[in-house]
């Protein structure tokens, strides 16, 4: 088994933020001297619950870092090429590999991570309402909508859906809706394209979209080095998505290495 986790649930409410400087904690552990933090005291148990504090003051350096959080979601990485088959994700952020019920990696992570910028930039979701008129999640409503913005699905990936449609699990999941199921595909409401290699559910076809159309907070070179960025995270075969390795290559942190540099020396 391998060593490196999966992180599997990547979302913008598991992002946390570094504090910039040291001394905005060093001040509030002296504050609270004189200024004891509210808090109460459950009867039951004696728990204290402390006031949460969300106001340090005005920010002290531009050096807040990103950090991930709740890894206790994570799932062990697989030796060679094998892929999980468990249910993941919160639903907007569900890969296509893992609503159709096919094995999942380390790549379902760069996926997550590509719709967090768009939530990041836009204050928007790239898939959303993907629920039935009952409210509950619906794959082949959230598979229409990315078809919309990628386009029809490779070969490979149909083809990869067929031969799931049939590996069963050895055991019987409970899907959302309370069915009994022995593949994954099942278990999301395959199956999901036709004979001819089409979207079953032509009904939910939305209109196309492009990219570039839902950016609109940036503009002119740094609007297309993002959309290059965050497009080679978004494709649909899990293996033509961008390794985090990869990732770090590409010209879009250009402007961000001196920033780093300066960073990691202040902190050696």
């Amino acid at each position: 088994m391998s060593l490196n986790p999966y992180r599997k649930d990547i979302k913008d409410d598991n992002i946390l933020v570094t504090i910039e400087d040291d001394s905005v904690l060093t001040d509030f552990v002296k504050n609270l001297a004189t200024n004891p933090q509210p808090r109460h005291v459950r009867t039951d148990d004696g728990r204290v619950i402390y006031l949460s504090q969300d106001d340090f003051g005005p920010l002290r350096g531009n050096m807040v870092l990103p950090a991930l959080a709740d890894f206790n979601q994570s799932f062990p990485g697989l030796d060679g090429n094998k892929g999980h088959l468990s249910p993941i994700h919160s639903h907007r952020y569900r890969a296509p590999e893992v609503l159709l019920g096919c094995p999942w990696s380390y790549s379902v992570d760069i996926w997550n991570i590509g719709l967090v910028m768009w939530n990041m930039l836009e204050n928007t979701s790239l898939f959303e309402n993907i629920v039935d008129k009952d409210g509950d999640y619906d794959a082949h409503i959230h598979l229409a909508q990315i078809v919309s913005l990628l386009g029809e699905p490779p070969e490979a990936l149909v083809n990869r859906e067929r031969v799931y449609r049939n590996l069963k699990l050895g055991r019987t999941i409970e899907s959302p809706m309370g069915k009994g199921c022995e593949t994954m595909n099942e278990y999301w409401g395959g199956p999901f394209f036709d004979e001819n290699g089409q979207v079953m559910r032509k009904d939910l076809t939305v209109q196309p979209r492009k990219l570039e159309d839902t950016i609109t907070k940036l503009a002119g070179d740094g609007k297309y080095v993002f959309l290059d960025f965050a497009s080679s995270m978004l494709q649909w075969l899990p293996e033509k998505r961008k390794t985090a390795k990869e990732l770090l290559q590409h010209r879009f942190f250009d402007s961000l290495e001196k920033e780093w540099e300066r960073y990691f020396q202040s902190h050696a």
